[in-house]
């Protein structure tokens, strides 16, 4: 009897298991992609800059227009996101915020601490995507980090 239930009940959670990956596989959520320099068609894209001041420097987020925007597969760039601390001849770190086409809305948030700033992009009824949420962080030293994991220094 006992053998019988594990032959049914084994193929039935793999199956549950299975449904709920490729779900979630689905719906990637947000991506970030560091970018070295950009197409005129990707700036002709973009809208109104907002800009973020803090302690290590600034943060901008450039939004792409609604109805024109780049795309790679089920991803649609949000915007491009970049930190700079101000000096000279310097050279920014940012890129695209990539957002996954299983995402209608999405907001974000500006945070700011007395050594950091950052913008917490987060996604709306997005149970099934992976990544519901991207912080881009400066911090002291011109350090650039996306969810925690630094990306490069500012130089």
């Amino acid at each position: 009897m006992v053998s019988r239930l594990c032959r049914i009940a084994f193929p039935l959670l793999i199956l549950i298991g299975s449904a709920e990956a490729s779900a979630a596989d689905q719906c990637q959520g947000f991506k970030f992609e560091q970018m070295h320099s950009l197409s005129l068609q990707d700036v002709a894209r973009m809208t109104q800059q907002k800009v973020v001041l803090g302690q290590p420097g600034a943060l901008a987020f450039i939004p792409f227009d609604e109805e024109d925007h780049p795309q790679h597969g089920k991803l649609r760039a949000l915007g491009l996101v970049y930190a700079r601390v101000g000096d000279l001849g310097e050279i920014p770190i940012g890129g695209y915020v990539w957002v996954s086409s299983e995402i209608n809305s999405s907001t974000y948030d500006v945070h700011k601490s007395a050594n950091a700033v950052s913008i917490l992009f987060h996604a709306q009824n997005a149970q099934q995507c992976k990544t519901q949420q991207l912080e881009f962080e400066l911090r002291q030293m011109g350090k650039v980090y996306v969810n925690g994991v630094l990306v490069g220094t500012i130089r």
